[in-house]
């Protein structure tokens, strides 16, 4: 159908077609070149609109036409999946995973991992029954980490049928796919913000902080066994939880904002736990996972709010973060040993203010690129994504 006219659209060979699907497949594939009237639709089945940078993408009820890409392209959303319980067969959980006509569409644009859908075993997934239409072209959004489910990996999703992945785990992905970072301003509370200056802010001085570590976890039992970890710790060093997990604090109540268009992941919420961390000296900032390099918001929320991260996950996590800005658990050899080690930051403002220094100079490049790969441009990396395979789909000149 008609669109707007748009200043980033380019030549014609770089316009793909709107064309949506039918029930039986419709119009397959992705046309080269049409008018300059038409658009890609991009059907987004059980993704999630109510967090992260997808909610740049509107809603159900008010799809966001992206007109900023050289393809311009709508995103059509599916309804979302009834509860998967206990109680439901496989095939039930298939059958509301791999729906027929979902298969059949041009340009599928669906996220990971499905309410544990994804817990399956690969060869599962896509059992000789499910048929993919040779047209058609997947893409996946994947939220977690591979330590939790298998199927968040290039390596393992591809022979399966799917073409492109855009994933916060760097190792996980292949050539054509995208990553990005949870450096969000959702998460820090600066919507339409620059984000990398903003790091930049000082921090609360030594002798304000709570010489204490503040800890807002929900989740405790985890693949990664955080919460073994944080019990020790918290016999030998003392820790404010406000979360479920552990709790030892209330949280005040006006950070527990809620929205019924945003759900839990409301901003105002996010700002508020924020004002939380930054009084105290440390943030535990602890992965449900153990990997490479997966790494969540959790760090970043801390390093924003001025506190030191207390950090337990990607055994990579120093590739991307600020020198000497953070505490590895690792590299430490008890939970004991590191509580000594905070207690004498307590005590040493000099020894506390070096782990401060890197907010006073310029950022390094790797967390430029950290916060460039945010998922609040996702959108970018599905318009680029978008891009390579109707290229790809372009027929070779014959000489």
């Amino acid at each position: 159908g008609p669109r707007p006219s748009s200043p980033y659209t380019s030549s014609p060979s770089l316009r793909a077609s709107g064309h949506a699907s039918s029930d039986d497949g419709g119009v397959h594939g992705l046309p080269l070149e049409v008018d300059s009237g038409s658009y890609l639709n991009v059907y987004c089945p059980y993704i999630r609109t109510d967090g992260e940078g997808l909610r740049l993408f509107g809603s159900e009820s008010n799809p966001l036409f992206v007109d900023s890409c050289p393809i311009p392209f709508t995103l059509e959303y599916g309804p979302p999946p009834p509860p998967v319980t206990k109680t439901m067969t496989l095939a039930d959980k298939l059958k509301l995973a791999y729906d027929p006509v979902i298969l059949k569409r041009p340009l599928v644009f669906t996220q990971g991992p499905f309410h544990g859908w994804f817990k399956l075993q690969p060869a599962q997934l896509f059992p000789s029954s499910t048929k993919k239409h040779p047209s058609s072209r997947w893409i996946l959004f994947a939220s977690e980490s591979s330590a939790n489910y298998e199927a968040m990996c290039s390596s393992v999703l591809k022979p399966l049928g799917f073409d492109r992945m855009i994933g916060l785990e760097e190792s996980c992905l292949q050539e054509g796919d995208s990553w990005v970072t949870r450096v969000s301003s959702l998460y820090l509370g600066t919507q339409g913000e620059t984000l990398a200056p903003k790091f930049r802010r000082h921090p609360i001085p030594f002798t304000e902080k709570i010489p204490k570590a503040s800890m807002l976890y929900s989740n405790c039992q985890t693949s990664s066994r955080r919460e073994d970890y944080l019990r020790e710790l918290m016999t030998q060093f003392p820790i404010d939880s406000a979360g479920s997990c552990l709790n030892t604090v209330k949280l005040d109540e006006a950070a527990k904002v809620h929205d019924e268009n945003l759900g839990w992941r409301n901003p105002k919420s996010f700002l508020n736990k924020l004002h939380f961390h930054e009084k105290y000296m440390f943030t535990v900032a602890m992965e449900n996972s153990l990997t490479l390099d997966f790494f969540d918001e959790k760090v970043w929320v801390a390093l924003f709010a001025g506190s030191i991260p207390i950090y337990r996950g990607a055994s990579k996590i120093r590739d991307y973060v600020p020198r000497n800005s953070i505490i590895v658990t690792s590299d430490f050899s008890s939970p004991s040993d590191l509580a000594a080690h905070l207690l004498e930051i307590t005590r040493n403002e000099t020894l506390y203010n070096s782990y401060m220094q890197w907010k006073y100079e310029p950022l390094s490049p790797i967390f430029e690129l950290v916060v460039e790969k945010s998922i609040d441009h996702i959108h970018s990396f599905l318009c680029q994504i978008i891009v390579e395979l109707v290229a790809e789909r372009r027929p070779r000149p014959s000489f």
